[in-house]
């Protein structure tokens, strides 16, 4: 199969050639960021596409080792177009990403990073390829009918315990969707799709929507970066309904009938609470499983529980094990801790793009 990113063949550049590279040497030199070489790396198969480019399979001609690589075209470039947008945009967003899944090494629950490579004007984020994985959405096509109240519980467990990390780290996945879980063949889940990866901090910047409409939570289609790490609970209310029914919560396509439907969710449980589950197809979840599923789904954010709570609920605790081994688990997250401590990044020639702002 032909590769998916195919990298020049070393060769002694022409004149024309030899003048572009030492233009893209100047304007990179001005980010002041260090890269890998993309020639390290042989192109093997195209596994997925993204918002700004591909993502192969490759493999490290240092070591043998296979992993996967998501290309960002024009990552490099300070100006022109890519597609429609700005790339001047893309250089940030690609330190952002990187950065965020810096500080998630170890963490069994996100895909993990490698490094950051450049090509020309391109730029290259390399991660582990997860063998075997298949995205969370098409297991639910493939196996034809919704995971078991117990399935859903394991899987919840796992995504919670990612959730919390990534707030430990001061960082919003902003994407979080059947698309953007990789399942593997043992079961474990991974998080991945972070291109929406942002701070965490509470700034008022208008801005337009993120991530997946049908999984947005409310504050989130406000249009004003005035939410937090809740965004990521409220999506995974939407995965934990959906892995139950085989059907997403949600349906609307545009961000007036989605609203609709989320304040007509809000109403449903301020009139009947947890017994607005009756009737549906949500009607066989047990009522501690329906405490989380709308804990998860609470409109206004003092009711919305953080994802280290929901792994304290009762359908966690009391139906599996003593709370003391569940906490054990290493996909939990750790006691709380400074967020811009924790992004203390491990990353070579990356600053923390979250680090505390200077006093």
């Amino acid at each position: 199969m032909e590769a998916a990113l195919p990298v020049t063949a070393r060769k002694r550049p022409a004149p024309e050639e030899a003048r572009r590279a030492d233009a893209t040497k100047k304007k990179r030199a001005r980010y002041d960021y260090e890269f890998d070489d993309i020639n390290e790396y042989e192109m093997l198969e195209e596994i997925g596409k993204g918002a700004f480019g591909v993502v192969a399979k490759a493999r490290d001609r240092r070591t043998g080792e296979t992993v996967a690589v998501k290309r960002i075209r024009g990552g490099l470039e300070a100006d022109g177009d890519n597609d429609g947008a700005p790339v001047a945009s893309l250089l940030p967003a690609v330190v952002r990403e990187a950065g965020c899944l810096a500080a998630c090494r170890g963490h069994p629950g996100i895909v993990q990073i490698k490094t950051v490579a450049a090509g020309g004007d391109d730029l290259y984020i390399v991660m582990e390829l997860v063998p075997d994985a298949a995205t969370l959405r098409s297991e639910l096509a493939t196996r034809g009918r919704p995971f078991s109240e117990d399935e859903t519980r394991d899987v919840m467990r796992q995504l919670l315990g990612a959730v919390d990390k990534l707030r430990a780290t001061g960082t919003i996945h902003r994407d979080i969707n059947p698309d953007n879980i990789l399942v593997t063949a043992d079961g474990e889940l991974k998080l991945c799709g972070f291109g929406c990866v942002t701070p965490a901090r509470r700034v008022g910047c208008p801005e337009k929507p993120v991530g997946t409409l049908q999984y947005c939570a409310p504050e989130q289609m406000f249009g004003l970066r005035r939410y937090g790490p809740k965004v990521d609970v409220w999506a995974l209310g939407c995965v934990m309904a959906e892995l139950l029914t085989g059907e997403p919560l949600f349906t609307g396509t545009t961000e007036d009938d989605m609203f609709t439907e989320v304040v007509d969710l809000r109403d449903d449980f301020i009139t009947m609470g947890v017994e607005a589950f009756d009737g549906t197809a949500l009607d066989p979840l047990s009522m501690a499983g329906r405490e989380v599923l709308a804990s998860l789904l609470a409109f206004d954010l003092e009711d919305r529980l953080t994802a280290a709570d929901a792994l304290k609920h009762r359908w966690f605790t009391e139906e599996e094990e003593e709370v003391e081994d569940v906490l054990e688990r290493p996909f939990f997250a750790e006691e709380e801790e400074d967020p811009h401590a924790a992004m203390e990044l491990k990353f070579p020639g990356f600053e923390s793009p979250f680090a505390a702002p200077a006093a």
